[in-house]
């Protein structure tokens, strides 16, 4: 019969699960010292913030260019494919300020990264999906989508940009009138200006060579009923 130390083996056993919790722990300890790390020195390579972009107006009743940030994501949560992932970033070197607009040499990929920042914006599109699917009003409003690579408020980050053409008219009309909330916010003006120039040079390209991609905002429509004048309103 096999003669067995249940002591020591159990030793043996708090031993190992000890120094694989140390193991596991200072493993951690050590993502987020450079995580803390990176972010410390302004480093945001993978992190990806989708923006829209409208006219408003400031305190003192003058046309602001505002943008809001409603999603946030990971370019591996974004893309899942570590081959696109590298060349999403390799491509930040033929960017600039005055251009910061993405695009991958392989139209294969470029079109795959497309297709991945479509899905990752439909997540606005939640409410409006099921008013739609249960046939509920819903409206409808096409933006065009563009990944860029542009300066923020601490250094250059992925940014998706989701505009309305009417956004355009409005600029030009407002035109040096225009006021930014804070200095960097002037940055965002010349993205703007770069995806305008884009948007129509893709109207001369097929569709499967554009760079820029359509997107439809979609939103349902809440009815609602005045009891006082006993008819709906938008």
């Amino acid at each position: 019969m096999l003669n067995i130390d249940w002591k020591v083996l159990l030793t043996e056993s708090v031993v190992a699960a000890i120094v694989e919790g140390l193991a596991l722990g200072a493993i951690a300890l050590y993502v987020w010292y450079r995580r803390r790390q990176a972010l410390a020195q302004g480093k945001l390579e993978d992190v990806v913030l989708l923006s829209f972009n409208f006219i408003e107006e400031n305190k003192e009743g003058q046309p602001q260019l505002a943008f809001r940030t409603p999603l946030v994501g990971s370019m591996n949560e974004i893309f899942m494919n570590d081959q696109l992932v590298s060349s999403i970033k390799r491509a930040t070197v033929r960017t600039s300020d005055q251009d910061p607009i993405v695009r991958l040499l392989n139209q294969n990929l470029h079109n795959m990264m497309q297709r991945s920042l479509i899905n990752f914006a439909n997540r606005l599109n939640t409410a409006g999906q099921v008013a739609a699917l249960t046939g509920l009003p819903f409206k409808e409003e096409e933006h065009t989508l563009a990944l860029t690579y542009e300066p923020g408020a601490i250094t250059k980050c992925f940014r998706v940009i989701l505009i309305r053409h009417a956004l355009f008219e409005q600029l030009d009309k407002i035109g040096d009138e225009l006021t930014f909330g804070l200095p960097y916010h002037r940055d965002r003006l010349t993205t703007l200006t770069a995806i305008r120039n884009e948007i129509n040079e893709d109207a001369d390209r097929p569709a499967m060579a554009r760079v820029l991609a359509p997107f439809m905002v979609s939103a349902p429509v809440h009815m609602i009923t005045s009891s006082a004048h006993g008819k709906r309103q938008e």
